[in-house]
């Protein structure tokens, strides 16, 4: 046993057993005196000074638990994942269990379950023991929510979730300290580029801006000193939500400069003073975009519940035509057609975080008549005349009005599939039958160039090539959203007529298409270079596609591996892809690790599933630019007994929980039906 240090140390944090006894604890983990009484070491007490420190790992303990595991052919990464070791609530604790100990792994708190001992050659890890939902109930191995329990320690994990934060913030990254005194403004030259580079990137389908006008308050500030008023302070917060969300597409400006911007300019804007102003909700629609980039989705659900009563409060939801024909009345048409583009862009930005979160929409239908923007390009916009192109084959604004009008049949697809009631087989497939027929539709009145279909996208220049394959995008997980029911309800086939399992099936293949279409689109995306990782909504609808292809692989698993094999590999080298993201604070990341631990369950039950005979290599390794820690997902040796997941959890749990894996208590109930 090594002997206590001599020196004086700063401990913030002591175990409970020398908290109880008001003794000097080590804060390792265990610390030496309960190693040296042969005690349990546990840090459970409620912990309220400060933010929670991470516990200190002896280095030297934790270098020879893993060359003594590395001797057994265990791999490192299946030791330190967080699914492959087992909670030990006996002093005795196996080598696997000490390095998870030893690599600050967070600790299970319930002990439910028999514990196996590992096979004595070493060759497969024991099994992980059953779950306990928040009231502490069992849930056992094979239950989908013994899944999502695992998804999100995670999704914990990943996030370092120890610190206090704001119930409107719960669950996402940490911001840094932000030093007022210290910001400054970019460079007049930087800042041109990020203004550019937001017209060009960012905002190829949600144009709310003017950007004339924002060139102008650019001008006004570096040449004047200050922007003019009226709302100085909106329009500086808008400038400076617009360098945060452009800097995420720049190869230049680092990372932390966008969140520097973002907090830059909500100071600016509690500095607002004046009475609610379009430019005020400008600056927080802005804020709503940059915070679904770097995956702080609670934040973005908070602001933007904010953002949309503050538009119903301008009545930006209401048409006002009476108002323009008085002759009077002298009218800003940039105010005009800003406030439509604003309402449209948060009307079409809405249904997308319904979609994600799964809860009601702010923007209703049924209170809403606010006709769509004017056809018409910036530069022929100014505030006493619109001048439409006299040829609109070619006009920025199509897609962004394709695109809300998308967002009109997504609100739909919500509401019937989706809703709170339920629906018969017959009556939720008619639904989807009509809805399908207006995706269709849709499809088919896009202008030339933005449709696929009659265009390659790869011949168009960049900003319009961006507007077609994000279309592409939010069309095919438009389809996802009305088949994939289906994709559930397959089970149940023997129960229905003859008629409904021939919809059921041609339901299924449209789901499954529309996945491919997005693994085509995020391939060409990567292909031009415009995989960007900050495009929250290419790795959102990516993440829905590989979704639906590995649930189609579990229900397939006894089927051949021709019938399954193409969607694996295409939903595997798509979330290869959505891995290979840089930054760490993205949703991109966080998306990854909800695939990855859902990869892990198609392996285990096509290996628990498979027909006897079938070789190991018929199922593919994994993609090579997927990270070490993705390594334990890989085919394990059969010998290990693992069961097989028997309930898969529903849509709604994969969409809401999974991703709002904080605040949500765990809903008990698995759909196994489809029916939503």
């Amino acid at each position: 046993m090594p002997p206590l240090p001599s020196h004086r140390q700063r401990v913030s944090r002591a175990c409970d057993l020398c908290k109880k006894r008001k003794i000097r604890c080590t804060g390792d983990r265990p610390c030496q005196l309960c190693l040296r009484d042969n005690l349990e070491c546990r840090f459970d007490a409620p912990y309220a000074r400060g933010k929670n420190k991470k516990k200190r790992t002896p280095k030297n303990e934790a270098n020879k638990v893993l060359s003594s595991i590395c001797t057994k052919g265990v791999s490192v990464a299946q030791a330190i994942s967080p699914v492959s070791h087992p909670t030990i609530a006996s002093t005795g604790m196996d080598e696997t269990s000490q390095l998870g100990d030893l690599l600050e792994q967070p600790e299970n708190k319930s002990s439910c379950g028999t514990v196996q001992d590992p096979s004595p050659n070493g060759d497969s890890l024991p099994l992980e023991p059953g779950q306990a939902d928040r009231p502490g109930h069992f849930v056992g191995e094979s239950s989908g929510l013994s899944f999502l329990i695992r998804l999100r320690r995670r999704l914990v994990q990943d996030t370092g979730s120890a610190y206090e934060s704001s119930v409107f913030t719960l669950g996402d990254p940490e911001l840094p300290i932000f030093d007022e005194n210290a910001f400054l403004w970019p460079p007049r030259e930087e800042a041109d580029r990020l203004v550019n580079t937001f017209f060009e990137l960012t905002s190829a389908t949600y144009r709310y801006l003017h950007r004339p006008t924002v060139n102008g308050w650019i001008r006004q500030y570096y040449d004047d000193g200050d922007v003019a008023e009226p709302c100085s302070h909106g329009k500086k917060a808008v400038l400076l939500g617009l360098f945060a969300q452009a800097s995420g597409y720049s190869r230049i400006t680092p990372a932390v400069d966008g969140l520097n911007y973002f907090q830059a300019s909500e100071k600016e804007l509690n500095r607002q003073t004046q009475s609610t102003h379009l430019i005020t909700v400008q600056a927080l629609l802005l804020a709503c975009f940059f915070t679904l980039t770097c995956s702080r989705l609670n934040h973005c659900w908070s602001l933007f519940g904010t953002t949309a009563r503050l538009i119903l409060a301008l009545g930006l939801h209401r048409r006002r035509r009476n108002k323009f024909q008085q002759k009077d009345v002298v009218v800003d048409w940039v105010q005009v057609e800003c406030g439509k583009r604003l309402f449209w862009s948060a009307y079409t930005l809405d249904k997308y975080l319904a979609a994600i979160f799964g809860r009601p929409c702010a923007l209703s239908d049924d209170e809403t008549d606010q006709d769509f923007p004017a056809v018409v390009d910036d530069d022929d916009l100014t505030p006493l005349v619109v001048k439409p192109a006299v040829h609109q084959n070619m006009n920025k604004m199509l897609a962004p009005i394709c695109h809300h009008k998308l967002g009109r049949i997504l609100c739909q697809a919500l509401k019937r599939l989706y809703g709170i009631v339920p629906l018969d087989r017959g009556k939720q497939y008619q639904a989807m039958s009509e809805l399908g027929a207006m995706v269709r539709e849709w499809r088919d009145s896009l202008p030339y160039f933005l449709n696929p279909q009659k265009v390659d996208s790869r011949i168009l220049r960049p900003f319009f090539q961006r507007q077609s394959n994000l279309l592409s995008l939010g069309s095919g997980h438009l389809e996802i959203l009305i088949y994939r029911p289906c994709l559930l309800s397959e089970s149940d086939e023997g129960d229905l007529s003859l008629e409904l399992q021939m919809t059921n099936k041609a339901n299924i293949q449209n789901c499954l298409d529309a996945a491919m279409s997005i693994m085509a689109t995020i391939d060409a995306m990567v292909e031009n270079d415009q995989f960007y990782s900050i495009s929250w909504f290419a790795h959102y609808q990516a993440f829905c596609a590989v979704l639906v292809l590995y649930t189609y692989t579990i229900k397939s698993k006894l089927k051949p591996s021709s019938s399954w094999l193409s969607y694996y590999q295409a939903a595997e080298r798509c979330q290869g892809l959505i891995a290979a993201v840089p930054k760490s604070d993205s949703l991109a990341r966080r998306l990854h690790l909800i695939m990855e631990e859902y990869r892990a369950e198609v392996v285990r039950q096509v290996q628990w599933d498979s027909p006897q005979g079938m070789v190991p290599s018929t199922f593919p390794p994994l993609t090579s630019n997927l990270d070490i820690t993705a390594n334990w997902l890989a085919l394990e040796d059969g010998n290990e007994e693992r069961l097989p997941l028997t309930d898969l959890p529903n849509w709604e749990q994969l969409d809401s929980l999974a991703l709002d894996t904080w605040n949500v208590d765990f809903d008990m109930g698995l759909s196994g039906t489809g029916m939503e």
